[in-house]
């Protein structure tokens, strides 16, 4: 299975237990961005909801998976089942407590049990866990060519904006729910990056996933 580009989103607000349906602005920096209160669910071309997040428990028969902060896949932790038709894109016994993993599944998490979400595909973004995801306002963007873009961020820390600026290297196909006309300053964003960053002042870190903080 291929990893597809993002083309739909469905954005849930919850209130009096009840779901609506609400486009909400991106917050700016000023307001705590702990986990975007907009849940968004992803899905690629083939169908196939996305999350993302860190292992957090795992067996043969099962991987339980927590979103960290920053953007809100609608759901704090989903444990999803695995059987002799989940796709790996590594070997299942490589994958540890605390590795960073995308899980591709068809169970729309608001109306299914917990023990009905099966994992069609997981896939291994990272071994560096939560570190290779940076949040941030931003300051400025700039092209570098027809397909990259150049994003200085200040950074979020604990919830709250820092005094930190690091530039992330951002390719258009990275960009999910944007687009560069998006990138405007002030704008939240949160990054899943590769994890390393170049020896430069500040740091640059290429993006694989950039999506916003609503």
């Amino acid at each position: 299975m291929n990893k597809s580009k993002i083309i739909i989103i469905t954005l849930f607000c919850i209130t009096l237990g009840l779901t609506t349906f609400k486009l909400i602005s991106p917050r700016k920096a000023d307001q705590d961005i702990s986990v975007a209160k907009t849940a968004t669910l992803l899905t690629n071309s083939d169908g196939y909801f996305i999350y993302r997040g860190i292992i957090t428990e795992k067996d043969e028969n099962f991987i339980t998976v927590e979103q960290v902060n920053g953007f809100n896949y609608g759901i704090p932790k989903i444990t999803f089942l695995i059987n002799k038709e989940t796709a790996f894109s590594v070997n299942a016994v490589e994958l540890e407590l605390g590795h960073f993993i995308e899980v591709q599944y068809k169970n729309n998490p608001y109306v299914s049990k917990p023990n009905e979400i099966t994992a069609s595909e997981i896939i291994l973004i990272s071994t560096f866990g939560e570190d290779i995801l940076k949040n941030g306002n931003i300051i400025s963007s700039t092209p570098i060519d027809a397909d990259n873009f150049r994003v200085e961020i200040e950074t979020i820390v604990d919830g709250q904006s820092s005094s930190t600026t690091i530039i992330l290297l951002v390719p258009v196909e990275s960009m999910e729910i944007l687009s560069p006309e998006d990138l405007t300053e002030g704008l939240l964003i949160s990054a899943i990056t590769k994890g390393v960053a170049t020896a430069s002042i500040p740091p640059q870190y290429p993006v694989l996933y950039l999506l916003p903080i609503e």
